[in-house]
């Protein structure tokens, strides 16, 4: 969800830029990981477009998903207005999450 850059002095402009923020807040978005890395327990990172550092990142469940028995966790690598940094219990994982 991209913001405007500016926004006009009219209250209802105000409103709607800060109604949508705190949508993109509550909403987050869901990043689809191909591939955890060939090492598990091992820090990978995930680009996010959220536009500033995630709060959390829950892990997702995809119809057929043959790999549901996993962990993540935070890594050492702080997270960025672009990227998470996480590991992962299993290697090679296929995962969906969601970061908001």
């Amino acid at each position: 969800m991209e913001f405007p850059q500016k926004i006009s002095n009219s209250t209802q402009d105000q409103n709607n830029f800060l109604f949508f923020r705190e949508l993109s807040l509550l909403i987050g978005e869901v990043v689809d990981v191909t591939n955890t890395g060939v090492a598990a327990d091992t820090e990978f990172s995930v680009v996010h477009g959220l536009g500033r550092v995630p709060s959390e990142v829950r892990l997702m469940v995809k119809q057929g998903q043959t790999d549901a028995y996993l962990s993540i966790r935070p890594g050492p690598t702080a997270w960025t207005n672009t990227r998470i940094y996480l590991d992962c219990s299993s290697a090679n994982a296929n995962l969906r999450l969601k970061v908001t």
